[in-house]
């Protein structure tokens, strides 16, 4: 909705009582029609109307339903001589317009719950007239009212002299509607409807974000699981450089770089030389018996290959003999 910068000001006085509930309606605002915008609008055309139809009717009763469906909603305020649009001014309360009707002329009705001082200043008639403040909507070089925005107790028609503080008001509440329209597109965008409650928003958030760690988490695991099979497959191609494997393990986990080059910078040990002690030499000569001499043979044979020419030669006589 497109709404000006501007609130207007228009007077109704007719009341009414409910003979079944004794509630008294106020008219709020008046039957369809074309009144004239005189001094109320600030730069409009000089035979500027008010237009009162379906369209705007319509647009005021839904956004008091939907004022009047948030739980800590007051009502709309009832003040006097429109102060509360003046921040150097009392906001005090006369009465909270708690619920709205239409008649069949088209004509919207509040009815009112009161403060005491409202009661007095209405029962005295020291105020009798109502003059609503509402936002309206360019039509061409006329307006449209669209929402009700205040009320004010008065016995002056008009209130042209209001129209300064009305438009900074009213700008505010365009900077309003801008956060909702920005708001509206979050919700569309976390998938939800855009009347969606603030709660709901948060939860839908909220969700988000635990869906954004979760995939955070699990892709960490799923790079730490990589890591420690490139970790086995390097301790098992280096295990001869390595002589402590679960320090090797940990070092490659925090920093796998580093780790390579350290093992790589290792050189593998030289493989032992198997040291075979001859039985020959043990004694003299070798036992006659078969077990030392097969003893002796197996020495030998474990011998390399350049050693047992000598051994044999040095033990051919023993070796022979035992045969």
């Amino acid at each position: 909705m497109n709404n000006t910068d501007t609130v207007i000001f228009a007077a109704c006085s007719e009341s009414r009582l409910d003979p079944e509930t004794k509630a008294t309606w106020f008219q709020t605002f008046p039957p369809y029609g074309r009144y004239p915008v005189g001094g109320t609008v600030k730069g409009a055309a000089k035979n500027a109307d008010f237009i009162f139809d379906e369209i705007g009717a319509k647009s005021i009763l839904d956004a008091f339903a939907a004022a009047a469906a948030r739980p800590d909603w007051p009502g709309i305020l009832v003040d006097e001589e429109h102060y509360s649009i003046d921040r150097s001014k009392s906001s005090a309360a006369l009465a909270w317009a708690k619920e709205i009707r239409q008649d069949a002329d088209g004509s919207i009705w509040t009815r009112w719950e009161f403060t005491p001082r409202g009661k007095e200043l209405w029962e005295s008639r020291t105020l009798v007239n109502r003059s609503p403040a509402f936002a309206c909507q360019k039509v061409g070089s006329d307006y449209r009212p669209v929402e009700l925005v205040s009320i004010a107790m008065t016995n002056t028609p008009h209130f042209s002299q209001l129209s300064t503080l009305a438009a900074a008001r009213a700008a505010e509440g365009n900077k309003n509607k801008q956060g909702a329209i920005h708001m509206k597109k979050l919700l569309t965008e976390l998938g939800l409807a855009e009347d969606a409650s603030e709660d709901a928003a948060v939860a839908a958030c909220k969700a988000l974000k635990e869906e954004a760690s979760a995939a955070k988490k699990a892709e960490a695991d799923a790079l730490a699981e990589c890591r420690k099979m490139k970790c086995d497959a390097f301790i098992e191609a280096n295990k001869a450089k390595i002589a402590d494997v679960a320090a090797c393990r940990e070092a490659y986990m925090a920093n796998p770089e580093a780790a390579e080059k350290l093992i790589a910078a290792c050189k593998a040990p030289e493989p032992k030389t198997q040291t075979v002690l001859a039985a020959a030499k043990k004694s003299p000569t070798v036992a006659k018996t078969g077990t030392d001499l097969a003893t002796c043979r197996e020495q030998m044979a474990a011998l390399p290959a350049n050693e047992r020419a000598a051994f044999y030669k040095e033990h051919k006589a023993e070796i022979d003999a035992g045969k």
